[in-house]
């Protein structure tokens, strides 16, 4: 079902035009928020910020704070330059996340969106396992408690 052969992918019986088939993460929650008009925002101003912001966390959290993960856990021998590398940038990136949260209560804004869905995995764990990166970042922690305390992203997350 994806041409890339990996998860996630999704079928939805009542799509738009039939069966439709949805792959990669940031794809499917775009494409369930539009279809559900919910979570992307109303105007196009507003559905480009959330998404700018997904684009954020698929090209640069996802990828980065994963190398870091499997360079510091996965990867022998030990590599400390490659270790380096993705902590200083990975840290950088949070800064990024606390400048634009300091202004705003959400990652695009003043909503909840799926912005926030997709990151908040991501930024939750790392602040569980490196708590160093996030001592002086109170906006993305900040906005980590807030999600975190949403019903369903605990059900999520359970």
């Amino acid at each position: 079902m994806n041409p890339n052969g990996k998860i996630p992918t999704i079928i939805d019986n009542k799509g738009p035009e039939g069966q439709t088939t949805v792959f990669e993460s940031g794809a499917i929650l775009y494409y369930l928020a539009e279809k559900h008009g919910k979570f992307l925002g109303d105007s196009l101003p507003e559905k480009t910020r959330t998404m700018q912001w997904v684009m954020f966390q698929m090209s640069a959290i996802g990828p980065i704070f994963g190398n870091y993960y499997y360079g510091l856990n996965t990867l022998t021998p030990h590599n400390p330059g490659f270790i380096e590398r993705f902590e200083k940038e990975a840290r950088r990136l949070v800064g990024v996340m606390e400048i634009q949260l300091s202004g705003n209560k959400y990652l695009s804004g003043e909503s909840y969106t799926i912005a926030d869905m997709v990151t908040y995995p991501w930024v939750a764990g790392f602040i569980h396992a490196q708590p160093g990166w996030f001592e002086d970042k109170p906006a993305v922690k900040r906005w980590a408690e807030l999600v975190g305390v949403r019903p369903a992203v605990q059900k999520a997350m359970a």
